[in-house]
């Protein structure tokens, strides 16, 4: 039987994996679409995908740093969240405070794995990072809408759609989807 801060500890490291995961896919799919592919897409879109994308490797590295130099990072947390206070963009620092600390305590535990499974859970959500854009690519391809060399492409433009609307906070019903989604995929259209 299993006690429950294990349990709990194995659900944020198997969400910090798979975020270490959507991290690494990230990475190389916007080198390979920046290298041959970003000429078709707007600039602005792969700039606010850009910034969201560094956004999440400062996350990730911050859970793995607080792992060696908790200290550092404990003060790193404490001066942002001192300064977010100071421009009044949050109200109880405390509160703030404590809960980011948490969440790096039981990430940091979350991550201290056997090998074998943080190897199957980082190539998981590679696969199915991969998948997200890869359904699409096949019903382009069966509709014979574009060309069957088009993988890397579609896989791009879903990368930029995924990082832009995970990283705004947006209400359900405001169509930025839809006029996203138009944005990006209107030239292979």
């Amino acid at each position: 039987q299993v006690d429950s801060v294990t349990a709990i500890d194995v659900v944020y490291g198997a969400n910090f994996l798979d975020k270490l995961s959507y991290i690494i896919f990230a990475v190389a799919i916007m080198i390979i679409g920046l290298i041959g592919f970003s000429n078709n897409v707007n600039v602005w879109l792969i700039v606010i995908a850009s910034l969201a994308l560094a956004l999440n490797i400062v996350i990730v590295l911050i859970v793995l740093l607080f792992e060696n130099h908790k200290k550092g990072v404990i003060n790193i947390v404490s001066k942002t969240v001192k300064l977010l206070y100071r421009l009044k963009l949050i109200k109880d620092y405390e509160a703030l405070y404590n809960k980011i600390i948490d969440k790096l305590i039981i990430n940091a535990k979350g991550i201290k794995q056997d090998g074998w499974i943080t190897f199957t859970e980082i190539f998981a959500g590679l696969l199915r990072n991969f998948l997200k854009g890869a359904i699409l690519y096949f019903v382009i391809v069966t509709l014979n809408i574009a060309d069957g060399n088009v993988i890397f492409d579609i896989l791009f433009r879903c990368l930029i759609l995924d990082l832009i609307l995970k990283s705004l906070p947006l209400q359900s019903g405001t169509l930025i989807f839809e006029i996203l989604f138009i944005a990006l995929f209107r030239s292979l259209f």
